[in-house]
């Protein structure tokens, strides 16, 4: 067999097809894993960004409406609830704190009832002031004589 010279074109031809070869291997071997990788890096840090704005976030907010439902669920049965107001306020620290606000409404024996439950709690330590009012109710009769009082209560809860 002869050897054939290869033309101009044959020779450009063959250069292109070296080229795109070169090409092709380099963005499946290099491109493509680098590609790969950093779309699984960037996969990684949202899921690290998702659980840490989780974790910062839900947890207090979960926790401070599962103390409403306890404190609700404890004081029901005991005394009449007009309202638990909930507020964000400042500590001493300038740090957020949210701050409940009770107002019961019950004999002076319930209102004794609501410490137990304030310690069953374990809330006591967060109880900032408790006033006392007495209601006047007319339509009680002298010998059944049971004073009637309102108690507002500011717990701090976090």
């Amino acid at each position: 067999m002869s050897k054939r010279k290869l033309n101009k074109n044959e020779k450009y031809l063959i250069k292109i097809l070296v080229v795109l070869s070169i090409l092709i291997a380099v963005n499946i071997f290099v491109i493509n894993p680098i590609n790969l990788k950093t779309k699984q890096l960037e996969n990684d840090k949202q899921n690290i960004v998702n659980i840490r704005n989780t974790d910062i976030a839900e947890p207090r907010d979960v926790e401070e409406e599962d103390i409403i439902l306890r404190i609700q669920k404890e004081l029901k049965n005991i005394v009449y609830i007009d309202y638990i107001d909930k507020k964000m306020i400042y500590d001493e620290y300038n740090n957020d704190v949210t701050s409940l606000e009770i107002k019961i409404i019950g004999n002076l024996e319930q209102i004794f009832k609501v410490q137990g439950i304030i310690d069953k709690l374990e809330l006591s330590r967060n109880l900032k002031y408790i006033e006392l009012n007495t209601v006047q109710n007319t339509n009680i009769e002298s010998e059944n004589f049971v004073q009637i009082v309102e108690c507002i209560m500011q717990i701090n809860v976090g």
